[in-house]
């Protein structure tokens, strides 16, 4: 889709790959605080009771606002594909909405 729209082409495989590599490490930081939450419960020395936030849910903001920018670059987001500005090429078909398709 992203080809029929315009902004892919050969020199952004390596964005894209990137891309794909952040989404797949996203996907298994999201399962991991869906399973195990946010964050856990520990106890001092002195037996006072706290809590602390998992390392992936840390790791997942971060991985999620890269993801953002990526798909900003790529029209992936309603805002980024309203200002997207792409030449078609003659006798293509209008793609616009065939993001669900």
């Amino acid at each position: 889709m992203l080809e029929q729209m315009g902004v892919l082409s050969k020199i952004d495989g390596r964005t894209l790959a990137r891309y794909c590599e952040l989404w797949a490490k996203w996907r298994d930081l999201a399962q991991f605080v869906q399973a195990n939450g946010t964050a856990y419960q520990y106890e001092t020395n002195s037996g006072e009771s706290h809590w602390r936030a998992f390392p992936q849910a840390k790791d997942i903001v971060t991985v999620s606002d890269s993801l953002l920018r990526l798909e900003q670059q790529f029209g992936l987001t309603p805002s980024a594909r309203a200002s997207l500005k792409v030449e078609r090429i003659d006798g293509q078909p209008d793609v616009s909405n065939r993001f669900f398709g």
